[in-house]
Order: structure tokens, then C-alpha cells, then sequence
């Protein structure tokens, strides 16, 4: 435990930035882990993307990204990570759009 005033202000600071920290990181997860579930759905069940189901998706994509881009600007994962995923998930996203229209 903290002993003098500045310890103890700066354990109310990191309590409070853990706590901001895991919320932004559970929401940006679970914006990936669903959006990756969507997309694996339509790729096992092999289901005809049409222009309306595309546009789902890209504006899905574009939150998700977002999302990614926010969490890493707060600080609470490192920018290249961010890149990773988005990259990841882009690659995802175009196998999925192009499966399809073969």
C-alpha cells in the first residue's frame, strides 16, 4: 500500500487508467471476435453476398477499424499492433468478397 500522498494519488491514476484501459480493450475485441464470426458464417454456409449484404459488411468493417484505430490512439495498444489487425482482418474481408463471386 501506498504511504505518502503523491503514492497514493498516483495508485487512484492508475487505478482508473486500468480501468478505462480494459474497457476500451474489451470493446475492440468483441467488435473483432464478432465481426470474425459474421464473416466465417458466411464463408462455411456459403452464402451468396449480395449488394446489400456488401454494404453490411463494409460499414461493419469500417467500425471495426475504427474502433481499432480509437483504442490505439488512447494508447492502450501499440499502433503497429493496430495495424496488424486491421491488416489481418482486410485480408479476411477481401477472401471473403472475392470467394463469393467466384
Amino acid at each position: 500500500m501506498p504511504v505518502t500522498r503523491s503514492a497514493k494519488r498516483q495508485l487512484k491514476k492508475s487505478e482508473k487508467r486500468r480501468e478505462r484501459n480494459l474497457y476500451h480493450l474489451t470493446k475492440m475485441k468483441n467488435s473483432i471476435r464478432i465481426f470474425r464470426k459474421r464473416l466465417n458464417d458466411i464463408m462455411q454456409k456459403h452464402i451468396d453476398i449480395s449488394d446489400q449484404l456488401k454494404a453490411e459488411l463494409e460499414s461493419e468493417f469500417r467500425k471495426v477499424v475504427s474502433i481499432i484505430s480509437h483504442v490505439a490512439s488512447k494508447g492502450v495498444i501499440h499502433k503497429n499492433e493496430a495495424n496488424r489487425k486491421i491488416s489481418r482482418l482486410n485480408r479476411l474481408f477481401n477472401k471473403v468478397i472475392k470467394q463469393e463471386k467466384s
